[in-house]
């Protein structure tokens, strides 16, 4: 008497059936994970009624549990009132070097981004961008018309005219995104979460 494993994960419901069946003449048990397409079951837990001889698979939705929920909030909440004192010195550095070289362009930048439930909400950024930036790129591809196709791969351009010079290091040090708090203070994001999508993602993303 023996114990087998079945990979089940790369295997059909015809051949994983003819597997186990041809399996389990010879062997004591037959251990193998069921096939639950793309379904994850890492969070579920699975209980054995002994007097039925049947199993039950239980999934968890963490995202629906009301304590986890508060807890997450409390503590986003919690977490934003420790980090003000210390970003506030920061941001407004930022802000000065960004009106310094800049004197008539807006400190911050708002775009509408998909939140919770598919809603909209205003995401805030340090502003990296000339506020003209549509006319400035539209001249720059007509001079290099290569930079279209690298953005098509890379969803970048290699020198982008619309970023100002305080912009390009704001960007490679992910600065920009610190005014990012006051929307985990609104409770609009989170600190550990998805990314604030923009509203022509939402086809791409899906329903789910």
């Amino acid at each position: 008497h023996s114990t087998v494993f079945v990979n089940s994960k790369e295997s059909d419901l015809a051949t994983l059936k003819k597997v186990i069946s041809s399996e389990i003449k010879s062997r004591e048990e037959v251990i193998f994970i069921p096939l639950m397409d793309d379904y994850d079951l890492t969070h579920s837990h699975i209980y054995d009624l002994s007097n039925t001889r049947t199993n039950l698979i239980v999934f968890q939705n963490r995202l629906k549990s009301r304590s986890r929920i508060i807890f997450k909030n409390v503590s986003d909440f919690t977490l934003t009132l420790v980090l003000f004192p210390l970003l506030i010195p920061i941001m407004l550095f930022i802000a000065y070097k960004i009106k310094r070289d800049n004197p008539n362009e807006k400190i911050l930048f708002k775009q509408k981004r998909l939140g919770k439930n598919g809603g909209k909400f205003s995401c805030y950024k340090f502003r990296t961008m000339y506020e003209d930036s549509d006319a400035l790129l539209q001249e720059y591809l007509k001079m290099h018309p290569e930079e279209i196709d690298y953005y098509k791969i890379y969803h970048k351009y290699k020198n982008d005219p619309r970023v100002t010079k305080v912009g390009y290091f704001l960007r490679q040090t992910s600065l920009d995104e610190l005014p990012q708090v006051f929307n985990v203070f609104r409770g609009d994001m989170s600190f550990i979460g998805p990314r604030p999508y923009m509203l022509n993602e939402k086809e791409k993303i899906g329903e789910d």
